[in-house]
């Protein structure tokens, strides 16, 4: 292996190589031109930044980061005391009991969009207009009052996020932002320059070129089908 390279006397870092079996001796060729390779490696990184935000976006973003059960406990709690509601009602009041299963499923349905505090005033207003007039126009107003109440009861009690505000040509609404921090994981890229050098030669008239672990300077120690002779740097 050829061992001397015209223009550098600097001494380089060992270099594995596989030896492979060429045929032919090697030549000395000219260089044409030497360029460096850069390498560029990307490294993952968990990383928070400030963001600014809205308020309204800021509070629905912390509504639904709660979790499901949470987000829907007022229908996970007026379901079932719906269902029980309106089974009892349909057990009582109604002389054939096929009824009892959908109006426990209709219950249900009521419950999960009132709350449980929609069912138990709605229960209790239509308990107090049945025996007050014993008439099923009164009872079914007085249930559907009690709901409506108890369900803007649950929602000033527990108020929900407020919803999107909708994009207006006219109208621009007033909005207030908080600053916020945004975690996730971020891409860096790292650059590192002259590990590996672009050769480019020209053999028997033809344009070549290979990558090596060192500038070889004006000329280079090829063989004939067009493999450089990578010379074992010895370690300074």
């Amino acid at each position: 292996m050829a061992n001397t390279v015209n223009g550098s006397d600097t001494a380089q870092p060992e270099v594995q190589s596989t030896e492979v079996a060429h045929t032919g001796l090697p030549v000395t060729v000219p260089v044409v031109s030497v360029s460096t390779l850069t390498t560029t490696t990307l490294a993952s990184q968990h990383e928070c930044r400030p963001t600014l935000t809205t308020v309204r976006e800021f509070e629905v973003a912390q509504a639904n980061a709660r979790p499901w059960f949470v987000r829907h406990i007022e229908g996970l709690t007026g379901a079932p005391l719906g269902a029980a509601g309106a089974a009892w009602l349909a057990a009582h009041f109604l002389a054939e009991r096929i009824w009892i299963l959908p109006a426990a499923l209709a219950g249900g349905a009521v419950g999960w969009v009132v709350g449980p505090f929609g069912i138990l005033l709605g229960t209790g207003g239509g308990v107090l207009g049945h025996a007050l007039t014993h008439k099923i126009s009164v009872t079914v107003a007085g249930g559907v009052a009690g709901g409506l109440i108890g369900m803007a009861l649950w929602h000033f009690l527990i108020p929900p996020p407020k919803p999107a505000t909708p994009d207006s040509p006219v109208d621009v609404p007033v909005e207030h932002f908080v600053t916020n921090d945004q975690c996730g994981d971020v891409q860096h890229a790292r650059f590192r320059g002259g590990d590996l050098y672009k050769v480019d030669f020209m053999l028997d008239g033809k344009p070549m070129s290979a990558d090596l672990p060192y500038d070889p300077g004006n000329t280079l120690a090829v063989y004939p089908d067009g493999q450089p002779v990578v010379r074992n740097l010895p370690i300074p």
